[in-house]
């Protein structure tokens, strides 16, 4: 296997192997924790992510762009000035949020007997900030492999870990974070391991300043973006309950799964997208040109079967009252296309830098969405949240595409994916509505012959010119 294939086996592998460990440790779980304990849980991490959009500034998004400027020593120093530079601003932030524990709890929590709860938030916080910049390291270095095998010995941490916790000392809600922040810390550890001898104890300045002019207006984006990821766990909290909540976490911990090959994917493309257009903005341009029909295609056939085999494991290994599950779940997961959508739309933002653009997209977004979830939990409940962040990816993308013309738009041929998705929907989608399928392992193998059938046949006859694209761009590539 040649270096560029186990790199993408490697990322895209990693980016499902934290959300397919949900469908063997989470059945264990439901056993010790209630739907008001995933709650709980939803809340903490919730809170984890709002803090991650401030506590290091973003440094960590400048080695996205600004790392293929440099190179040899120099590329070093300015990858070690970014690293420590994070670590030491969050460090401020942390200790920050420290000082204001019993606020922030009563304010998140409405309670401040969860004190406990949010400072291993914040063990959990320092980490994965610290991570980031490593993470980011990897991906631009195209290091899947390194990252596969971190993955698989952190997830064994945190496996073991929570069984421990959860299941042998029985601490509930505590004892799955503590499990968290034992595995943020083993990332931290090993990801350092790993890029060790690009590593230099150094800072200077004049980097920090360079990278903060691209990454402060993506403050603004990551704030924006974590208020229509996350402004529906807090809107649940408050106008349904916290078992409705923890209903809502464990169809967002499935949908994640569809999130997962979405972002895996993205970690493959963008830097073969960067690392054409440096040469030329036109080959950067043709390969997302070519490349969405095909995306979309697969993407779209994994979201509607992943839906079905979802809540049918749900229904049949999930302890606890989780009924009404498959519309948050198959609206969550559908929205993970317009996540897709916005990151090639706004490449061409990000390649150029004009990331003071991103903020504009995210923070209208964000409003938009408190707006969509406000109006339609009240309306809906559970299955309007969903519908709520649904509408807020379709913004982003929408917004995204937009502002896009300050560099240049990537064009996507919507009446091909109109096309590819009308069938899709007769092939795939009513077969699934009316065979109502029981058994999970025929439901597997049911939904494995159509994806294969579907896509060896758009394929082999070259219908939407999927057969040509993908010939296109393994050339560019």
């Amino acid at each position: 296997m040649n270096k560029q294939l186990k790199n993408i086996f490697g990322l895209i592998t990693v980016g499902f192997l934290p959300y397919l460990i949900n469908f063997l440790i989470l059945p264990l779980y439901s056993h010790y924790l209630t739907p008001a304990d995933f709650g709980l849980i939803g809340l903490a991490m919730a809170c984890m992510m709002v803090g991650s959009t401030l506590s290091n500034l973003q440094l960590p998004g400048a080695l996205s762009r600004i790392y293929f400027d440099y190179e040899g020593e120099t590329r070093k120093k300015y990858v070690s000035s970014v690293i420590n530079g994070s670590f030491l601003i969050s460090l401020v932030f942390i200790v920050f949020y420290l000082l204001l524990s019993d606020a922030i709890t009563d304010l998140v929590f409405k309670s401040s007997e969860y004190v406990n709860l949010f400072h291993t938030v914040l063990i959990m916080l320092l980490f994965n900030l610290t991570n980031l910049s490593f993470e980011r390291l990897l991906i631009n270095q195209q290091k899947g492999s390194a990252i596969l095998v971190r993955s698989l010995v952190c997830q064994g941490i945190s496996i073991t870990s929570g069984i421990y916790f959860i299941i042998y000392c029985k601490f509930g809600v505590q004892g799955f974070l503590y499990s968290q922040a034992l595995y943020y810390i083993s990332m931290t550890i090993v990801s350092f391991l790993i890029i060790r001898k690009e590593y230099r104890f150094t800072i200077d300045i004049n980097y920090l300043l360079e990278s903060l002019t691209y990454s402060f207006p993506l403050i603004f984006h990551a704030i924006g973006g974590v208020v229509f990821m996350y402004s529906s766990v807090f809107f649940i909290e408050n106008m349904l309950s916290l078992s409705a909540l923890g209903v809502f976490f464990i169809a967002d911990k499935f949908s994640q799964v569809i999130k997962a090959l979405v972002n895996s994917l993205n970690n493959v493309i963008m830097p073969i997208f960067n690392r054409l257009s440096v040469i030329s903005d036109y080959k950067g341009k043709a390969f997302l040109e070519k490349l969405i029909p095909i995306w979309f295609l697969l993407i779209l056939l994994i979201v509607l079967h992943f839906s079905f085999f979802a809540e049918l494991f749900i229904k049949n290994y999930i302890t606890g009252d989780y009924g009404g599950v498959f519309i948050p779940l198959f609206l969550m997961s559908s929205a993970y296309i317009f996540r897709g959508f916005y990151c090639f739309s706004s490449a061409p933002l990000f390649f150029k830098k004009f990331t003071g653009v991103i903020p504009k997209i995210t923070i209208l977004t964000g409003v938009l969405s408190l707006v969509f979830n406000y109006i339609l939990i009240k309306l809906y409940g559970l299955s309007g949240a969903s519908f709520a962040i649904l509408a807020s990816f379709f913004c982003s993308f929408v917004l995204a595409y937009y502002f896009s013309g300050k560099a240049y738009r990537i064009t996507f041929s919507f009446l091909k994916n109109v096309k590819i998705l009308g069938l899709v929907l007769v092939t795939s989608l009513i077969p699934l509505l009316f065979i109502n399928i029981e058994n999970i392992v025929v439901l597997s193998i049911f939904s494995t012959v159509i994806i294969s059938v579907t896509l060896f046949t758009l394929f082999y006859f070259n219908v939407f010119e999927l057969k040509e694209n993908s010939v296109l761009v393994r050339e560019l590539v």
